[in-house]
């Protein structure tokens, strides 16, 4: 069975719960990881990159919009699929659902502040070009951070599984560019 919708305050609290981790006055812990809470983060994360991908190709090309929510389905669901395989490979399958909550919700959080900022800044300038890198660097300290408490392993163990987050969404935008971009390019 499919879970319901987040409500609008689960989302505020979603983003509210990232933000006090991000600049370390709030603990992982503070939501609890229920399989409610994990599917509320994972739906809002599929419409922020649903909505992040329509507006950036625009509704000149609403015929893809399937496409792009098929893309979005599994850029959503990859990395908690993928984290899970490798904290069971660990033995830290029992740190999951606190993990991949924590780190979803940040994950969330740089999605909504980088696209405002590209959305506000553009990408023309040479100072909000450096305002993004600065935030970039910010949020990637958030997700290790994050991850290392959720994980109670040490910033070893964090660092890894930031590098995996990395490694899978540069995959999965590779993807994205190597389908989209051809189809895209070719309409008149």
């Amino acid at each position: 069975m499919i879970p319901p919708l987040p409500t609008p305050s689960t989302v505020v609290d979603g983003i509210t719960y990232a933000l006090r981790m991000a600049i370390r006055q709030g603990e992982p812990g503070q939501l609890e990881p229920t399989n409610r809470a994990i599917w509320d983060a994972l739906w809002f994360r599929f419409f922020l990159i649903f909505a992040n991908s329509i507006v950036m190709l625009g509704m000149d090309h609403a015929w893809l919009i399937p496409l792009l929510g098929v893309i979005a389905l599994v850029d959503t669901l990859s990395y908690p699929v993928i984290s899970h395989f490798v904290l069971q490979l660990t033995g830290l399958t029992g740190r999951f659902p606190l993990f991949i909550l924590a780190t979803t919700w940040i994950g969330n959080l740089r999605v909504i502040i980088l696209f405002l900022m590209l959305m506000i800044l553009g990408s023309d300038s040479l100072g909000g070009n450096f305002l993004l890198l600065v935030v970039a660097i910010w949020m990637i300290w958030a997700a290790w951070s994050v991850a290392t408490r959720s994980l109670g392993q040490g910033g070893f163990a964090g660092a890894g599984m930031v590098i995996l987050m990395m490694v899978v969404e540069v995959m999965n935008a590779s993807v994205i560019i190597g389908m989209i971009h051809p189809l895209v390019a070719n309409t008149p």
